[in-house]
């Protein structure tokens, strides 16, 4: 399960707990027993919620959850589960759930601190840093990713600090230091080229178009997101075909192909799962695209629906290009 875990491949994943859980349940009928499962669990959680079945992964975290609750309080070797389990429900793609999941990756840090857990204590506070972009607090984010960085640097990760360094291009893109955000991106990239690692490759080649993107660098965008694609699709990584497909989109509307930007947007918004911030990134694109199609009814229940997306999801900058199109075909 964590060689898949690693590897970013989350249908393996799946299959693999499938394969572990009745052997976990054949032995050691006793508190070890209880605490397989449990881990096992989390891991079955966190593949599911890759794939974009974030109900699901919600239920099995919440009964991993209680299970360790009991367990917790005649046992400290549960530590390290809980400490897993803590870091895993800190995903927060919903305002409401933001305040929860600090004081989840909070809790976790605690605990991977006290173990001397170099490995745990970084993607901890990677979490942290995530809570902190989504909010808006891209100093704060920053600092938590450079305490990140460091805890990864000690223990020799690669893997490790390829990941938070593209937490920092992240955070650098949104205050506008494009060339900070490239160079983090360009330098992560090496890094996952070098372990080999192709999910993270993948991830670099969409962020390196975003880049493009928002410089309206459009035919560099689209040449980079025709190359992320296949990547995605061979992994099975549904939630990035999604913002794969999306961004296609956007690129097409940039260079004035819109039929092309609704193939694209229809992509996304009929892919199985859950991406609401997806949709409302595709359901932009086709209200832009019937927008210059003057096509206005159809342009502003489009964009209607992506504001209401972006208001739910708590992304204020997407909220404020969204309204802004919505504002211009109000105005038809």
């Amino acid at each position: 399960v964590l060689y898949y875990d690693l590897r970013a491949r989350n249908p393996e994943g799946v299959r693999a707990f499938a394969r572990a859980a009745p052997a976990a349940k054949r032995t050691r009928p006793n508190q070890q027993q209880v605490l397989a499962s449990v881990t096992l669990r989390t891991w079955q959680a966190r593949f599911l919620r890759l794939s974009g079945e974030r109900e699901k992964a919600d239920q099995l975290r919440e009964s991993c959850r209680l299970a360790l609750a009991e367990l917790l309080s005649a046992w400290i070797a549960a530590q390290p589960a809980q400490a897993f389990l803590y870091r895993e429900t800190g995903d927060a793609l919903l305002p409401s759930a933001r305040e929860a999941a600090q004081e989840r990756y909070g809790a976790s840090l605690a605990l991977y601190q006290s173990a001397g857990d170099e490995w745990g204590a970084g993607h901890a506070l990677i979490g942290l840093g995530v809570i902190a972009h989504y909010r808006g607090r891209y100093n704060e984010a920053f600092k938590y990713y450079q305490d990140s960085l460091t805890h990864f640097q000690n223990r020799g990760d690669a893997r490790g600090i390829a990941r938070v360094t593209v937490e920092l291009g992240h955070n650098s893109l949104r205050l506008g230091l494009f060339d900070d955000g490239e160079r983090y991106m360009q330098a992560s990239m090496a890094m996952f080229e070098a372990i080999g690692d192709r999910p993270g490759t993948a991830h670099n080649l969409f962020n390196l178009a975003k880049i493009n993107f928002w410089q309206g660098n459009w035919p560099k965008s689209l040449e980079l997101l025709h190359q992320s694609l296949p990547l995605f699709q061979e992994l099975g990584f549904l939630e990035e075909i999604a913002f794969n497909t999306s961004g296609l989109a956007g690129v097409c509307c940039g260079r004035g192909e819109y039929e092309k930007a609704i193939s694209w947007a229809e992509t996304c918004l009929n892919l199985p799962g859950q991406f609401l911030r997806w949709w409302a990134y595709s359901y932009t694109w086709l209200g832009v695209a019937a927008l210059a199609q003057e096509r206005y009814p159809e342009a502003r229940r489009h964009l209607q629906k992506s504001v209401d997306g972006y208001a739910d999801l708590g992304q204020a900058d997407e909220l404020a290009t969204a309204l802004g199109f919505l504002g211009g075909a109000l105005l038809r």
